[in-house]
């Protein structure tokens, strides 16, 4: 039951530290949301001036790419270090630490590079299945998919290492879960429910009052990413650090 285990653990880390989880989240996202509107308005003002508005409209989705993914990286970042060093957040601004997040975004690479060409040939392969019987596709599909997935959980506890400032390796990282196949399978299976439970609000009140229905649905995509946030950390401090679930 480790898996279940650590998606408790998980849970409670957010709802156990709420006051901290507003002063590391809260200011970034703000700070992400106003500069999207931000650049969404001078969008708006290019396309509507006269002339061409051609390359620079590129460089710019670009810019806001980037200016995201360093907003939504601070806030992770700080969580990682709150949990795994104690670094308790000092008012409402949290820690940026630049070269723990581009240490971050090196480790997301890595990941990304070794799914692509693991999971591109397993995909054709899939593929070809499909081509000749679709239920043996499936009954082949489905288990290499949830292979592929803990294989990706495995090697997601690069991440907070990264943030910390103790990086792994890839074969440190599969060295220090061997064995425990099972336990993350069941973690992406609570993962997988607990996702379902938060949809249901959201089902049962589109039709009902759409208003009602976004805010569940903000609400639930926010417990979402902070859960997926809590079980790297998790991850990470049981299996590297050797801290108990309990």
């Amino acid at each position: 039951m480790l898996g279940w285990k650590l998606f408790k653990h998980a849970l409670r880390m957010i709802f156990g530290n709420w006051r901290e989880v507003l002063r590391i989240f809260l200011v970034p996202t703000i700070v992400g949301i106003l500069g999207i509107v931000a650049f969404i308005a001078v969008f708006a003002d290019r396309l509507e001036a006269s002339g061409p508005v051609g390359s620079g409209i590129g460089l710019a989705i670009f810019s806001v790419m980037i200016f995201y993914a360093i907003v939504a990286t601070w806030s992770i970042v700080a969580w990682h270090r709150f949990v795994l060093l104690e670094e308790i957040p000092q008012g409402w601004i949290p820690p940026f630490n630049i070269g723990r997040i581009f240490s971050y975004w090196w480790q997301m690479l890595k990941i990304t590079l070794l799914a692509i060409v693991v999971g591109l040939p397993v995909g054709v392969l899939l593929v070809s299945f499909v081509e000749v019987s679709l239920p043996i596709a499936i009954l082949i599909g489905l288990p290499v998919y949830f292979l592929l997935i803990v294989s990706y959980m495995r090697l997601s506890i690069l991440l907070p290492a990264a943030a910390i400032g103790a990086p792994i390796s890839i074969g440190q990282a599969f060295e220090a879960t061997k064995g425990f196949g099972g336990s993350f399978l069941l973690l992406l299976l609570s993962l997988i429910g607990f996702q379902i439970l938060l949809q249901l609000p959201v089902s049962l009140t589109t039709l009902l009052f759409a208003p009602l229905s976004a805010i569940f649905s903000v609400v639930a995509a926010v417990l979402a990413t902070l859960l997926n946030i809590s079980v790297l950390t998790t991850l990470h401090g049981h299996f590297i650090e050797g801290r108990s679930v309990d």
